[in-house]
């Protein structure tokens, strides 16, 4: 039976979806996106795996699904104005976390869908997107501005950078989390740290609770095809 919570999110979106109770693994899931990948680059629109909870839908309430085409216009338009690098520059720098390169694995593991080590979230919705622009689903399911979380808008402009780069794309969703998959992930360690001081300024939690070091951030991003950031 399908959660409240759930059932806002679907209201709110209005888009065609499947959900997944009670997975034993991820491999349908995953599987599932994957086709949708593939559809959607000729039906135009993109799959996005969100994990629903009470704090996602709390956020979302201040959205009217009878205006939430318009407000969705607003924020890009909002991040249409904004630029990618100075964004990083108003956010905390990397001084004094350089650290040292260290041998680790690139990341190419989702987690977002876990509730923990061996268990999956007992709900999980995989919705299609009616959308071409990939950096466009932070306005869909627009979380964030909390603590240190950037704005849904801000989301957009350096999601959008990102896509441009790296061909990154967001692929996972909850109340603090956001995943991307990655096609065209820095090669060199000296483009690895760079993209990791721009993850840093992003999402600070990403190193201060948890690589502790840019560059041992920059040695998992190294051809890594996942990204993860994580809001406290």
């Amino acid at each position: 039976m399908m959660t409240e919570e759930c059932q806002q999110i679907i209201d709110l979106l209005h888009c065609e979806y499947q959900l997944f109770i009670d997975e034993t693994d991820d491999k349908r899931l995953l599987a599932t996106w994957q086709q949708w990948r593939e559809e959607g680059e000729k039906a135009g629109f993109i799959p996005l795996i969100i994990v629903p909870d009470s704090t996602l839908t709390d956020m979302l309430e201040e959205f009217d699904p009878t205006s939430f085409a318009e407000d969705r216009r607003q924020m890009i338009c909002e991040a249409e104005k904004l630029d990618a690098q100075a964004l990083f520059a108003r956010y905390p720098s990397g001084d004094g976390m350089t650290g040292e390169f260290t041998d680790t694995m690139p990341n190419d593991q989702f987690c977002s869908w876990w509730h923990d080590e061996e268990q999956l979230c007992k709900e999980i919705l995989l919705v299609k997107i009616p959308t071409r622009n990939p950096w466009e689903l932070a306005a869909w399911v627009p979380m964030g501005g909390f603590n240190s979380c950037p704005s849904p808008a801000e989301q957009i402009a350096v999601f959008r950078w990102w896509y441009e780069q790296y061909g990154a794309i967001p692929v996972a969703v909850t109340h603090d989390v956001w995943e991307m998959s990655v096609s065209r992930p820095p090669q060199s360690d000296e483009d690895a740290e760079k993209l990791a001081n721009e993850q840093f300024a992003f999402c600070e939690d990403i190193v201060t609770q948890g690589m502790e070091s840019i560059r041992a951030l920059a040695s998992m991003l190294k051809n890594a095809p996942v990204w993860y950031f994580w809001w406290d």
